[in-house]
């Protein structure tokens, strides 16, 4: 009978080791595709802000109030980036089998400059409100 339950312990935690395993690795596909979002919207944002510099300044306390929300969220995933990579760090290696960490590892490295693109985003778009409000 104990080599039953012992049978029985392994296969579930076998089980509880690879449903914990897969929930990190959809958050690391989730967190990595936040982030190049971020910078691809950064990205068009800034070809917008040249095309169009005259035209967004008349609502440029709406685009600005837009690139805060999406400099907290960088903020936000760096923090949870280093904190995802502790977290491995100091797993098991049964866990660290089955998971992988680079896409942490991107998302810690890429947020320093999607946060300065977002940074000079908003500096265009208060630059550009303040000459449309003086004209």
């Amino acid at each position: 009978m104990d080599e039953m339950e012992d049978l029985r312990f392994e296969e579930y935690k076998d089980n509880y080791l690879y449903e914990k395993a897969a929930k990190f690795n959809k958050f690391e596909k989730i967190f990595v595709r936040i982030e190049l979002g971020i910078a691809l919207i950064g990205v068009l944002l800034f070809i917008l802000f040249n095309a169009a510099m005259e035209v967004i300044g008349y609502f440029a306390d709406a685009v600005i109030s837009f690139l805060l929300f999406l400099w907290v969220v960088i903020i936000l995933n760096f923090i949870i980036s280093i904190v995802r990579i502790f977290k491995y760090l100091f797993s098991k290696a049964e866990f660290k089998k089955e998971t992988s960490i680079w896409r942490s590892i991107i998302t810690f490295f890429t947020s320093p400059i999607v946060f300065a693109l977002v940074y000079l985003l908003i500096f265009i778009a208060s630059i550009s409100g303040c000459v449309a409000g003086s004209l």
